[in-house]
Order: C-alpha cells, then sequence, then structure tokens
C-alpha cells in the first residue's frame, strides 16, 4: 500500500466547501500527518477529484446514494473513475427519460477493486455504455480532507476488501426493456457535462434563475440533452436560456426529486452482501424531464 499524505490546507478546504456548496455546518477537518484510513471518528474521507470530472454535485442524487449503500460503500473507498460511471450511467437514463435503477445498472456495472480502492467496472454480459473511457485517476491521492459523516443520510460501515464482491447479474428478462434497448442503442463518451446540463438532468441546482432555463442549440436549432450527450464534438453548441411561462415552476423545482434534500425514504434495499437479490430490485420509471 502506498502512503498518501493530503497537501489539501485548511484554507483551501474552506473554499472547495464553498465553490462546491457544501454545507457550511458540516465540520471539516485536516488531514495534516495522517492518511486517509486514520480518519477520526464520526468522519468520512472526501477526495476532491470526485466533485471534477466525474459530473457528482453535492447534494448528491438519490441514485448515486443508493449505489454506494447497495454495495456497503464509504465515500473515500470509490475511485473517481468509479464515481464517473455511475454517473454516466444516471445522466444517460435521465437523458433518456428513465428514472436510473439499480436492477439495471447491476446489468451493465460491477464492483471492483483498483489498487487500495474500489471502482465499477463494465460487466461481461452486456455491450459497454461507454464509446470511450478516460482517466480520472491524475493527482487525486493527495487531495482530501476529513468530513463529517452528517454528509450522508445513512451510516456506513467501510466495505472490508476480505468481503466479496458481486452477485449474479440479473437476466435479460428481468430488466425494463424500452430502457434496456435504448441504453443499448446509446454509447456515447464518459466526459465532463457542462453545468447547464447537469441542470437539466438535476444533477446540479446550481442555476439561480428561476424565470429561465438552459437549452442548447445548434444553428439556433434547439436540441435535447440526449443530443448533446451524444456529440462526438460539442464545441459547436451554443447554451442559451428560455424563458419559463409564468407561474410556470422552476428547472430546479421540477428536477428536485433527484437530488438528495437529507433523508434517504427511497433507499430501502438490504446491501448485496447481506444476501438480498437483485431480481427484488425497483424497474425503472419513465419520467419527462420537462414536468
Amino acid at each position: 500500500m502506498l502512503v498518501q499524505f493530503s497537501k489539501l490546507t485548511e484554507s483551501e478546504i474552506d473554499k472547495f466547501c464553498l465553490d462546491h456548496g457544501i454545507d457550511p455546518s458540516l465540520e471539516t477537518q485536516v488531514p495534516g500527518d495522517m492518511i486517509a484510513n486514520q480518519r477520526p471518528k464520526g468522519f468520512l474521507v472526501f477526495y476532491t477529484r470526485i466533485l471534477d470530472q466525474p459530473n457528482l454535485r453535492y447534494h448528491f442524487t438519490n441514485f448515486f446514494l443508493e449505489v454506494l449503500k447497495y454495495y456497503r460503500l464509504s465515500l473515500g473507498q470509490l475511485a473517481p473513475i468509479g464515481v464517473a460511471r455511475i454517473m454516466h450511467f444516471e445522466i444517460l437514463c435521465r437523458a433518456l427519460s428513465y428514472e436510473p435503477s439499480l436492477l439495471m445498472f447491476h446489468h451493465f456495472f460491477r464492483l471492483a477493486w483498483n489498487e487500495d480502492w474500489y471502482t465499477i467496472e463494465k460487466t461481461q454480459c452486456e455491450t459497454p455504455l461507454l464509446s470511450t473511457t478516460a482517466s480520472h485517476t491524475y493527482a487525486w491521492k493527495n487531495q482530501f480532507f476529513f468530513i463529517s459523516d452528517r454528509l450522508f443520510p445513512f451510516t456506513i460501515v467501510p466495505r472490508k476488501f476480505s468481503e466479496g464482491l458481486n452477485e449474479k447479474e440479473p437476466e435479460v428478462h428481468e430488466l425494463e426493456q424500452g430502457l434496456l434497448l435504448r441504453l443499448r442503442s446509446y454509447r456515447a463518451k464518459l466526459r465532463a457535462y457542462p453545468e447547464e446540463l447537469l441542470v437539466v438532468l438535476g444533477i446540479s441546482q446550481d442555476w439561480v434563475d428561476s424565470d429561465f432555463e438552459p437549452v442548447f442549440c445548434v444553428d439556433r436549432k434547439e436540441m435535447s440533452a440526449l443530443d448533446y450527450i451524444l456529440l462526438g464534438d460539442p464545441s459547436g453548441v451554443e447554451i442559451e436560456q428560455r424563458e419559463i411561462p409564468k407561474g410556470g415552476p422552476s428547472i430546479v423545482w421540477r428536477t428536485e426529486h433527484v437530488r438528495n434534500a437529507g433523508d434517504l425514504e427511497s433507499v430501502l434495499l438490504q446491501p448485496i452482501m447481506d444476501g438480498s437479490s437483485a431480481k427484488k430490485l425497483p424497474a425503472p420509471v419513465r419520467r419527462s424531464i420537462n414536468t
């Protein structure tokens, strides 16, 4: 095991939390000469890179928290590339107007080891959802701090490497066929998306103008979030604003069901290693992002 100390200072941690809207009531601590697995009681390890390229935002989405609870992973145990793959799956499902489901996720992805961390990799039974992969392993292992475990609405005992990893993937006939067919048809590049796209899909709430919503246009023609995701080169896309009809709900309000607001009533699942079957996971729900 390579010993990694954090390079972050108290002022850098404070700025990071402020920039990313992390609740200021959550206590943070500078690691100093402590390594990640020496975190104090009542604290989590927070690698700053997970809010960079992987498209994850605070407040975390309910689906991201469901995946962590399902695999019994503490936040600091998952490598950024694993975070990126979870978020890619959620983003693609939402762009297809479906709620992401653990059952479908478990069909396409599985838990794996990545040195001293865990990651998420594709299963062998399905076409990969990623057309290309990108590296998210640059300079992240020495950029962490400790934060109160109140960051999560539930308590997770960090997973031990001596435990098994996965159960058998669900059978194809157990899956929602409409979503499965569409996911198979839309492979996309793993990359960081603009904040406006994450706002439209409910991943981010970083949007202050309640009278307008972001739209994506090419040659003055509006395109969907899915169209943007599937573009090989989005450099020609213009991000504009569209006025919401008077009295209509804001984009942040319409997507509030996506993000966790401090409780996790939707996460009623037992972890895999407790013997629960993936067959019992709920099927995905079709939902329009415009309602």
